[in-house]
């Protein structure tokens, strides 16, 4: 497998981050985030499904394998996934990565090998912070 195209996410911490969702996690352009959202890992990216680079999209459009790396100050957690033909990445709101093979406007990846209540749950005491930072490196590979 070789890398063909890359992105970088920046998002922040909430004090109501719960990551205890068990199929899916998401980044959102949202400033707020109420007690429901169990599946939002980070509030106020810079970037949504409709924004993420075209090579990338388009190469997950092929089908090819997804590297994301969730990253604080000091620590990491990677998450992998799967493409498909059928992502949209139009939301321009959120992006969402799913255990699942759902696909909506808001789904980046399928199959994913993690979920919200999989990630480093140091991250996410960590994210629970408004003044944590947050990267997500998505590197697509085929």
């Amino acid at each position: 497998m070789h890398c063909v195209a890359l992105d970088c996410i920046e998002a922040t911490g909430h004090p109501n981050v719960r990551a205890t969702h068990n199929t899916t996690f998401e980044v959102t352009r949202e400033t707020e985030l109420g007690k429901k959202g169990t599946c939002i890992i980070a509030v106020s990216a810079n970037k949504a499904a409709s924004d993420l680079d075209e090579e990338l999209k388009k190469s997950l459009e092929a089908g090819a394998k997804l590297k994301i790396i969730v990253r604080t100050a000091e620590l990491s957690d990677v998450v992998w996934g799967n493409g498909s033909a059928d992502l949209r990445f139009s939301n321009s709101t959120s992006m969402v990565f799913r255990k699942s093979s759902f696909i909506d406007d808001r789904t980046v990846c399928i199959n994913c090998d993690k979920s919200a209540s999989d990630i480093d749950k140091r991250i996410v005491s960590a994210l629970r912070s408004p003044t944590t930072r947050m990267s997500m490196e998505l590197e697509s590979f085929i």
